[in-house]
């Protein structure tokens, strides 16, 4: 049988200064717990995915809070302030109707039930309250939720503004010198951080984004830089014919052949089997597992190939490929361009190191997120804490790709700020904590918050969100760490690289000896 200590007062509940509903409050009891419930005037009920606590229908457990406050005014009305735990927020119901003794009387008999205890004249403690967040209910969350990203969104106009139109071509050529040096490359990279690059421009700024030229050299000496890299990689060309020769490269052919079948299938380039372009990043593939041969190839190395060709072809035919410009190039020489950005990404990102030792960097991104969401999202902390998250195996994923399959359609925008960033290899960990923050109502969606249902909740908020929102959030997080570098140098730091392997064959000498970096 229930009992009722407030009846449907009307009454304005404030969450945060800006945000007020009108409905009706009651507080009652049933056989085992004590319940206040609140009767939105819009007759909208809480939905947990969109965390929508502002104008709707809610009911919570008492024991959810700690404490109430009672403030009365000189009209004689009063405000029942529940506060949330390990929050600095409250549910603040200010009675519009009736008097202060109403809530009076209200509050003695939950002191006689032993529900509460009256510790001053205007506080009072929750009896047995609950020990720990874990039983909390999903209220807790969208609150704390709600106005965590409240406040974010109220610090991203600076951010915002840095944000102009995408770098044009026009933009770009005027910055060359009648040398052809690249003039202001730091600030133009600064600009593609913020605003992007558009399409047509991609294929030229990316050269320079990847290293694949030197904005700092003429047009000539670019050209000799090409040339140089050609050079070395008709090298490797060279001994991956002899591949067959030693089975652990053996090997590593089969892998490579299988997994760049699987690669990109849904686009124009790699949809018909054994086209070109399959054989062609095949090739690529194979001359890197020679390049770095302590680490060889790893499955997802296709995936930063594959998109360097994408962006740089408008075709590969079987002798030549087609570039962005319109100008014909022999494959080989194509091969060298698509390979030496491929190699540069890798190191830029510190892909190199990851692809090495996986499982063991991937840790070290992930623990880099918690500190960000322990420090941002208190609610989110909470949950992962209460739920066994902490270690975010649900997120490695992200790490491997840079969100390339994520965003199949926006992957270009995410990696011009990405790699034009001060800190690529950190960046991600900003972006991954912003999608864990914006994606975390889709998770308290679910029923049981097992790891099947986390992943499958992310995949569903990556498939309907914005990337662009999402990388707004992003910024806005890098800004804010980078500028106390000093205080949150941890969260910047690379993991130590393993050892490099010493390596015997004498099929490897000729690389060995040559200097790789320095060209």
């Amino acid at each position: 049988m229930n009992e009722i200590y407030l009846n449907e007062k009307n009454s304005l509940l404030k969450i945060f200064n800006d945000k007020e509903s009108h409905g009706k409050v009651s507080i009652y009891r049933n056989d085992t717990n004590t319940f206040v419930k609140f009767e939105s005037s819009s007759k909208k009920d809480f939905d947990i995915k969109k965390c929508n606590v502002e104008n709707s229908s809610f009911t919570f457990n008492i024991k959810e809070s700690s404490t109430i406050t009672v403030k009365n005014s000189k009209e004689s009305k009063c405000s029942l302030i529940f506060d949330i735990p390990t929050t600095n927020y409250n549910l603040n119901f200010q009675i519009l109707d009736g008097d202060a003794s109403e809530v009076s009387e209200a509050l003695n008999k939950l002191v006689k039930d032993h529900i509460i205890t009256q510790s001053s004249d205007f506080i009072y403690k929750i009896s047995k309250n609950v020990p720990n967040e874990k039983s909390l209910g999903l209220l807790y969350y969208a609150i704390v939720h709600n106005a965590v990203c409240s406040k974010i969104e109220s610090s991203l106009p600076p951010i915002l503004s840095k944000r102009k139109a995408p770098i044009s071509l026009e933009h770009f050529t005027n910055l060359f010198d009648e040398k052809g040096v690249l003039n202001n490359f730091q600030e133009l990279k600064s600009e593609i951080y913020f605003s992007g690059i558009e399409d047509e421009a991609r294929p030229y700024i990316w050269l320079y984004l990847f290293e694949y030229y030197d904005p700092l050299k003429t047009s000539e000496e670019n050209k000799k830089k090409v040339n140089e890299q050609y050079e070395k990689y008709k090298i490797l060309l060279q001994q991956i014919e002899q591949i067959p020769e030693q089975k652990k490269f053996a090997y590593s052919v089969d892998i490579i052949s299988n997994d760049v079948k699987r690669t990109d299938r849904g686009t124009e380039m790699f949809k018909a089997d054994n086209s070109p372009a399959h054989k062609f990043l095949e090739t690529v593939l194979r001359c890197y597992s020679i390049y770095n041969s302590n680490t060889g190839f790893v499955q997802g190395m296709g995936d930063y190939a594959s998109l360097f060709m994408r962006v740089y072809f408008k075709e590969v035919q079987q002798d030549s490929v087609v570039l962005f410009n319109g100008e014909n190039l022999p494959t080989s020489e194509a091969q060298s361009m698509i390979f030496w950005n491929f190699v540069n990404c890798l190191k830029i990102s510190n892909h190199t190191n990851i692809f090495q030792d996986l499982s063991a960097e991937q840790s070290h991104l992930a623990q880099r997120v918690y500190y960000v969401i322990a420090s941002i999202h208190p609610s989110l902390k909470q949950f992962l804490i209460n739920y066994n998250y902490t270690e975010l195996i649900v997120v490695y994923r992200y790490f491997l790709l840079q969100m390339k399959r994520e965003f199949p359609n926006n992957v270009y925008r995410l990696w011009d700020t990405f790699y034009s960033s001060e800190c690529p290899y950190t960046f991600i960990v900003f972006f991954t904590s912003a999608l864990l923050i914006l994606g975390f109502p889709t998770i308290l969606g679910e029923m049981n918050f097992d790891i099947g249902e986390v992943m499958s909740a992310l995949d569903k908020f990556v498939n309907k969100s914005d990337p662009i929102k999402i990388l707004e959030y992003s910024l806005y997080f890098c800004d804010m760490y980078s500028k106390n570098k000093d205080t949150n140098v941890w969260i910047f730091l690379h993991r130590a690289p393993l050892k490099p392997q010493k390596q015997s064959s004498e099929l490897f000498k000729q690389l060995q000896e040559m200097d790789f970096d320095n060209f």
